[in-house]
């Protein structure tokens, strides 16, 4: 069954390639479920799943990274068991498989997923990644502002999707995506799912990257034969 409701949330936030724009939008429902992909790299090439920073789980929900990637979305409503929720300032960090992909994953599509009652079904939160050459560097990819769900029914579930409309491809040769959550909603959501999607990053072919490395070397001596030429005839 499709979702309820749908609210469109368009973010210029970090440019992540030349042609592209992070895009935020969000889907919810408060009367049916999810459904939440099982085969994502979150489930597939996933190495470690830990908490990085803050003071990790909160006062309700399990206490284990693995309900956000167990495929599972749960019914709806209060539904103990199948949520996390985490203490403000908590930031939890998923690490990709380097030795299956040494060059990383090129990331598509990023899902979060939370469902509760209306007092904690929202998010909010940052999001930072590292790539196959820097793993312990993280670098900004987006914020997600506040998204709260308007129900009549009592229940929330809220759907968040990260993408690039433009560039197809979100961010490349990613090796680690962090989480930092915050005091919202009533200072802790309930988190229900992380679905992340994107396939393994290629590396180039040797002979590509030999021209690659010629065509530069004939630039820049192009380069330097004009600024020879330019002063000789300013002399």
């Amino acid at each position: 069954m499709a979702p309820a409701a749908v609210i469109i949330i368009l973010a210029a936030t970090f440019a992540v390639g030349a042609s592209g724009q992070v895009t935020v939008t969000s889907a919810t429902s408060d009367t049916t479920s999810f459904v939440v992909s099982n085969t994502d790299l979150l489930q597939t090439n996933l190495t470690s799943a830990a908490i990085t920073a803050g003071t990790g789980f909160n006062f309700f929900g399990t206490n284990s990274l693995g309900t956000l990637t167990d495929g599972n979305f749960g019914a709806t409503g209060p539904v103990a068991g199948v949520v996390v929720s985490f203490a403000p300032a908590t930031a939890v960090t998923f690490s990709f498989d380097l030795s299956a992909s040494p060059a990383g994953y090129d990331l598509t599509q990023i899902r979060t997923y939370t469902g509760w009652d209306t007092g904690r079904d929202g998010q909010e939160y940052s999001l930072e990644y590292s790539t196959a050459s820097a793993p312990a560097t993280f670098l900004a990819l987006t914020t997600v502002s506040p998204i709260n769900v308007a129900s009549g029914t009592g229940n929330g579930n809220l759907e968040v999707t990260i993408s690039d409309l433009l560039a197809g491809t979100l961010v490349g040769n990613v090796a680690a995506l962090r989480f930092t959550f915050t005091t919202f909603e009533n200072n802790s959501s309930a988190w229900r799912e992380i679905d992340v999607f994107g396939t393994p990053a290629t590396i180039p072919e040797p002979a590509t990257s030999a021209i690659s490395l010629a065509l530069l070397s004939l630039a820049a001596l192009v380069i330097r034969r004009r600024l020879v030429r330019d002063s000789r005839h300013a002399a």
